[in-house]
């Protein structure tokens, strides 16, 4: 904010002219493009949805665990395949023009019955629900269902067979080519990422939040008997141990510089180069436009008209 007197500004027609010079000498328009620094902020974000899917259970015919403190993913010894699901709500979190230079899924294992195994990790492609079903003991056997809750063959299972929405197939809707991998053994902490399409799947749901449907944790090789892990959920008692997406992305000021909520606009331009030049705005956001700890200077201008202009501030 700067916080000289009004009463120092000068007049419009002087900060037009001060504008067109301004802009002549540093060569700048308002399409150009940028390579101006950002402001970089990390996040880091628990799920808003995780549950685990059971392709068989223990005298279950469709298992859940959508409310239990656990997760699991991979082949166990006797009773088939678990997936976990995982979803994070973005809503509010991140300025939507923000880029999005890395993005860091982090899980901890706390219960392995064999030694490492790749798990790959899929960006889900069709909505689901978490559900309320809490599996007893440790977990691992899931629960019968209830309504709401996501099983292996539904992404919404209901007790009336006719309100049931099934997965197109079971086990999950997902993309092909995983976003990324991982090398899970025994218990300990583990990260997926960061990689480009982890970032990649971020901002598709930052541009696109209706296509926000997580991401699948599925064991590499479908034959390796025991490859089971056990890692905690949302819901776990130990909060430290949740997993936990860490996103890092690049924002400018907003475009509406002089805050009158009229944007973009002439007037935004003229008191942008005002404050550069000295000028009083009490109500501008601050010349360093691109948050580099360097002002006034070139960059600051031309990362100015590239967002202005629509573009991202990178």
């Amino acid at each position: 904010m700067n916080t000289l007197s009004h009463s120092a500004r000068p007049s419009r027609a002087s900060r037009v002219s001060r504008t067109l010079i301004a802009l002549a000498s540093l060569g700048v328009s308002a399409l150009a493009a940028s390579h101006a620094l950002a402001q970089t902020q990390t996040i880091a974000i628990t799920p808003s949805a995780d549950a685990t899917i059971y392709s068989a259970s223990n005298g279950i015919d469709e298992a859940a665990n959508g409310g239990g403190s656990q997760l699991f993913s991979g082949w166990t010894t006797r009773f088939g395949e678990r997936r976990a699901l995982l979803k994070f709500d973005l809503a509010g979190l991140i300025p939507p023009q923000a880029t999005i230079t890395s993005a860091q899924l982090t899980i901890n294992v706390n219960r392995s019955i064999a030694e490492g195994n790749e798990f790959n990790l899929h960006r889900v492609t069709a909505p689901w629900n978490e559900g309320p079903s809490i599996a007893e003991g440790p977990e691992g056997n899931g629960a019968e269902p209830l309504n709401g809750d996501v099983t292996w063959n539904f992404r919404q299972y209901n007790i009336a067979p006719a309100l049931r929405v099934p997965w197109s197939t079971p086990g999950g809707e997902f993309a092909p080519v995983a976003s990324t991998s991982s090398n899970i053994s025994f218990a300990s902490t583990y990260t997926f990422g960061p990689s480009a399409q982890l970032a990649t799947d971020v901002t598709g749901w930052l541009t696109n939040p209706a296509s926000n449907n997580g991401w699948i944790i599925i064991a590499d090789n479908p034959f390796f008997s025991g490859s089971a892990k056990r890692f905690a959920s949302r819901s776990n008692a130990a909060s430290q141990e949740r997993p936990t997406l860490t996103i890092t992305y690049t924002t400018c000021n907003d475009v509406d510089f002089n805050n009158d909520e009229i944007f973009p606009d002439d007037r935004d331009v003229i008191d942008f180069f005002d404050v550069l030049a000295g000028g009083a705005c009490p109500a501008c956001d601050s010349i360093d436009f691109n948050g580099d700890g360097v002002f006034p200077d070139d960059r600051d201008v031309t990362t100015f008209f590239n967002v202005l202009a629509g573009g991202p501030c990178e």
